[in-house]
């Protein structure tokens, strides 16, 4: 079949659509997908009210944050039932869950320092600490765990349900550290390994506190940044379902050093999967992110990206700042989140993707030889420029360079685009399915028609002059029950600027041949378009060429650029 594009914007429906169950294949102990996952803002609780009463249908849970002072005012005087009441209500009504966060440290009750607890100045906003080594301040903290755990068991079974996970904070909010700052008084001073003993320390506590059976009454969640297998064995070892706040891979892409942390933390949940424990993830979109200037030059750019380097990380709850579910720009991307977060079956995900990406790293001498680029020193921004250029034909930027070579954080406050990096996450952003050799079989182009539509911020395209006309995509081992028979709809985003064409192919399970669902030619609107192949005979058994499932092809004309594949179950 061939269809030529319509000087609009329209979808292109290819073949017929049928229905295709799936049963889920793991145990009670691994659930199909985490409950309550999606986007879920997060706010101090006394904002919830507000927050709700402008309700956006795309919130799925609210992670809330408390503080100790506010939960128990006076000495043994806890309020948490009237704190939390109105709270039930709103989730059932607006139907919602809740992931809780409970600040100490400098959030601790006043009364703690008129009960023997030592108070310790920090230069970290000139806040109040406790002394956390002191027996009356662990004696207290202990008191407040078990309240809060004896009020979770003692709630009606449908209002305990609304409750998804509770992220453990043992100092500074919901930081890894105690104090964030130099002290007062140098016999206060606690040292990172004395520090990370306490925290472990404070886990076991809320694990006495909270352990039913073989599970918790809520899964805990912890800050993971400054985690070593140590602390992340703990956790394997004593929970069976928990979740880590992933500190960098909420906020924004392209930031530098993020790829040896993804590796740590595929390594992490590979770790746990191999035990039998399912572990899940949260990561924030914060007002802080909002106020660089690379964001506000085109917000709905950076958050739709941002949304999707987290499906690709694996976070599970994604945490944008409140103001963002007031803009309707933002609510397509907001979606596909709700639709592809939180699934860690994936022969029941409802389907797979792969976001076509190229990425210029400049600590990767084998692709950008030092001969050639410049010697690899980070303190240096020659090389980083010197890739830029050899790549700005194909639209790569650089227009923060004071922060090109920075850390993580400095990277996310940058005044523009930034296509070169160091260490930036590499590659597509995929979710159950990926691209086979994407530099030997694609190009990748930047900032595509300047970035007037969230897709062209990345693309990759064939290129026939060498020989690179067909792209190819495999799906993750599971993905498929059986490999034949299988019925899908798949979505692919190109970019219609010239008349060129390009079909979609894949392996037919009835004739036993590599079939063409269809081909489509453009016609040179300077648009974005979606095309949709329906296909009801598929042998997604990975035995196209290239050991593959699918494969987009050039057929005539100008190469085409490509957003993404997209495949979903019908």
């Amino acid at each position: 079949m061939m269809i030529k594009c319509f000087k609009k914007d329209v979808t292109i429906v290819m073949m017929s659509l049928c229905v295709l169950i799936v049963t889920p294949c793991f145990a009670d102990t691994s659930p199909v997908r985490i409950k309550g996952a999606g986007l879920t803002p997060y706010m101090s609780i006394k904002a919830v009210p507000e927050f709700v009463s402008n309700y956006s249908p795309q919130v799925k849970s609210i992670t809330v944050i408390c503080r100790w002072e506010d939960m128990e005012p006076e000495n043994g005087s806890f309020v948490i039932a009237s704190y939390f009441d109105e709270l039930i209500k709103q989730a059932h009504e607006k139907n919602f869950h809740i992931i809780t966060m409970i600040w100490v440290g400098p959030q601790s009750p006043k009364w703690i320092y008129e009960n023997g607890v030592p108070l310790v100045k920090s230069s970290k906003n000139n806040w109040d600490f406790p002394y956390y080594f002191s027996e009356r301040y662990n004696f207290f903290l202990k008191r407040m765990i078990n309240a809060y755990a004896d009020y979770i068991r003692n709630l009606p079974k449908k209002d305990r349900a609304l409750f998804v996970g509770h992220q453990i904070t043992e100092g500074s909010t919901g930081d890894t550290s105690g104090y964030g700052g130099e002290v007062n008084n140098p016999k206060y001073e606690i040292n990172n390994e004395e520090w990370r003993k306490y925290r472990m320390k404070v886990w076991q506590w809320y694990l006495e506190a909270f352990k039913e059976g073989e599970h918790t009454l809520i899964p805990f969640m912890f800050t993971d940044d400054a985690n070593t297998d140590r602390e992340q064995d703990w956790q394997i070892e004593n929970l069976t379902v928990f979740g880590a706040k992933k500190g960098q891979f909420g906020h924004g892409y392209n930031n530098n050093d993020n790829g040896e942390r993804l590796k740590t933390w595929n390594a992490f949940q590979k770790k746990a999967q191999d035990k039998g424990k399912t572990i899940f993830a949260r990561g924030e979109f914060d007002k802080i992110l909002l106020r660089a200037e690379w964001v506000k030059n085109d917000t709905p750019m950076v958050f739709y990206w941002s949304m999707l380097m987290a499906l690709h990380t694996r976070i599970d709850f994604w945490n944008p700042a409140d103001v963002l579910f007031n803009d309707k720009r933002l609510f397509a991307a907001m979606d596909f989140y709700n639709t592809y977060a939180g699934w860690k079956d994936p022969s029941s995900a409802p389907g797979a993707f792969c976001a076509l990406r190229k990425t210029l790293n400049a600590d990767k001498i084998d692709e950008f030889p030092e001969s050639e680029f410049g010697k690899a020193v980070r303190p240096s921004t020659d090389r980083f420029v010197a890739i830029q250029k050899a790549y700005a034909d194909w639209g790569a930027r650089i227009e923060d360079i004071s922060v090109i070579n920075k850390h993580a954080i400095a990277c996310r406050r940058r005044n523009g685009i930034n296509d070169v990096g160091w260490d930036f996450t590499p590659g597509n952003f995929e979710l159950y399915m990926f691209q086979i050799n994407p530099d030997r079989t694609s190009i990748g182009w930047w900032n595509v028609q300047n970035n007037s539509e969230v897709y062209g911020r990345f693309a990759r395209s064939t290129d026939f002059k060498t020989g690179k006309t067909k792209m190819f995509f495999r799906f993750t081992k599971g993905f498929f029950l059986k490999p034949e028979g299988n019925e899908v709809t798949v979505k692919i985003t190109w970019f219609d600027e010239h008349s060129g064409s390009w079909s979609l192919r894949y392996l037919s399970a009835e004739s036993g041949d590599i079939k063409k669902a269809g081909m489509v030619i453009g016609c040179g609107i300077k648009k974005w378009q979606t095309a949709e192949f329906r296909i009801k005979d598929a042998d997604f058994s990975s035995s196209c060429e290239n050991n593959s499932d699918l494969i987009i092809q050039h057929e005539k004309g100008l190469d085409t650029k490509f957003h993404m594949i997209e495949v979903i179950r019908n």
